[in-house]
């Protein structure tokens, strides 16, 4: 099969790597306590806002914005060694 004019076919390298590091994401998240990590899903993965995330787990605003700081800072400290370092 040819390739259309200004299509590349893909990097497997940087496919793969892409792969390990979503891996790695995942379980750092999946590493979490509960209700860092239920406030981490709703707002990194489901696009709401510290206010819908309070809103979603029936908390007060300023414990949702904690409970993602810690979790964030926790993230940050799992993936950095691994050169992850988006979640700073």
């Amino acid at each position: 099969q040819a390739s259309l004019p200004g299509n590349t076919p893909p990097d497997i390298a940087e496919a793969a790597t892409s792969m390990v590091v979503a891996q790695r994401v995942r379980d750092a998240v999946r590493s979490l306590p509960p209700e860092q990590r239920d406030a981490v899903e709703l707002a990194y993965f489901g696009g709401k806002t510290y206010v819908e995330v309070a809103r979603v787990l029936g908390i007060p605003g300023g414990t949702a914005r904690s409970r993602l700081r810690l979790a964030l800072k926790r993230l940050a400290a799992a993936l950095g060694p691994e050169g992850i370092n988006q979640w700073n």
